[in-house]
């Protein structure tokens, strides 16, 4: 019995789009268009018209946000100002996503638009129905505590819109074996996780292979999850399996690992002669990490230009180590310790600590002087780096 199906209705059924948000997630948007990611649309979005217009890339689509509130000047590292940019053009937002079945919304925390803007991007996209997941970064460790608090803040904001979250802390770039890794080099490596995340999750959702992952699979893996470990391994030679494990379980760049995780969607990439042995050994050994009633879901491509290596493309959720890892909203008796504004002549470490309540909407958790007219400075490493180099001569 034949079967027709609508190919072009097939085809157009489950889309991915990656929406960077902020200077941080422009950027890694921009190198993912330059490595020629295939079947994903890419969004920026961002309150800085000369960002938007310095990305390159003629595949991106740009929306500015708060045309009113800010002018096109950026936020001025104001999450608040922000997140009320992004409720201003909810509109073009809504236009950008629609007919999305997956988003990625990839920020960096601790700066701006970044910070505020991302966790309205994804309430949006979570209202229109949309399976989304988010890719931030957090600041090091010398960028001091009030940006960190920020970024802590938009985190804990973000989580209540996402399905799943993958964090990435800039401080492990400290910790790469390369010492004489140049900064450049680093932050592409940064921009890499997100990369080698929306390629594996693309690859498996639109790959055909012998044993066929599909979109339903994904969402089952990564719908309300919580912490995400996305990660893609590689093994070449006898110990391809080891090799191909140890990448997936020691990603030094992610905070989380696959250590207790409830769910485990593996995809093989393989060569047709490739032994069972091998498929097994490297089941065997990821799921040794994860929980016992770990529930996992696999398929397996052939490709036989890889003669006797293996890739592997793992998503690992729902994690049973006995922590919060579920998406839901933090108490809202519990408080945190942020750091207030200052008078200009204060120094970071001389602001005064305001303790808020979770309870209040972000926009007027933190108050923040309104200098809608300066520079975004969302996650901007090397004006980072240059302050810490600056406080070190002074």
């Amino acid at each position: 019995m034949n079967f027709d199906f609508d190919e072009e209705e097939f085809e157009r059924d489950v889309k991915i789009k990656v929406v960077g948000v902020g200077g941080g997630g422009g950027n890694a948007v921009e190198n993912m268009v330059r490595n020629n990611v295939e079947g994903v649309d890419f969004i920026i979005i961002n309150t800085d018209v000369s960002a938007l217009k310095a990305k390159d890339g003629s595949t991106m689509e740009r929306v500015q946000i708060g045309r009113k509130t800010t002018r096109g000047r950026g936020a001025g590292g104001n999450p608040p100002i922000a997140a009320e940019s992004a409720k201003e053009n909810r509109d073009d937002i809504q236009e950008v996503l629609k007919g999305a079945s997956l988003v990625f919304i990839a920020a960096g925390m601790g700066g701006g638009t970044g910070t505020g803007a991302a966790p309205v991007v994804a309430e949006i996209a979570k209202e229109m129905g949309i399976l989304t997941v988010g890719v931030v970064t957090k600041p090091f460790d010398f960028e001091r505590e009030y940006k960190m608090n920020l970024a802590l803040q938009g985190i804990a904001e973000l989580r209540k819109h996402v399905d799943a979250l993958v964090i990435v802390p800039n401080q492990r770039l400290l910790t790469i074996k390369e010492k004489n890794i140049s900064i450049k080099a680093a932050y592409a490596m940064v921009d890499d996780i997100l990369y080698k995340a929306v390629k594996g999750i693309s690859d498996v959702i639109n790959g055909s292979g012998e044993i066929n992952i599909d979109f339903e699979d994904a969402k089952t893996t990564l719908e309300g999850a919580g912490d995400a470990h996305i990660a893609i391994g590689h093994g070449k030679g006898d110990e391809r399996a080891e090799q191909a494990v140890d990448e997936v379980v020691n990603s030094p760049l992610l905070e989380t690992s696959i250590k207790n995780a409830g769910k485990l969607l593996v995809n093989f990439v393989i060569s047709d002669d490739t032994p069972l042995e091998d498929v097994a050994k490297v089941m065997e050994l990821l799921t040794e990490s994860a929980a016992k009633d770990v529930q996992v879901i696999h398929g397996v491509t052939f490709d036989s230009s890889l003669e006797d290596e293996i890739i592997i493309t793992v998503i690992a959720t729902c994690f049973k180590d006995g922590s919060d890892n579920t998406l839901a909203k933090p108490d809202g008796a519990a408080a945190k310790t942020v750091l207030a504004s200052a008078p200009a002549e204060q120094t970071v470490s001389e602001q005064p600590l305001q303790t808020i309540s979770e309870e209040k909407p972000f926009s007027e958790s933190l108050v923040f002087p309104a200098t809608p007219g300066s520079a975004d400075d969302d996650d901007d490493p090397f004006s980072a780096l240059s302050e810490l180099l600056n406080s070190r001569g002074n």
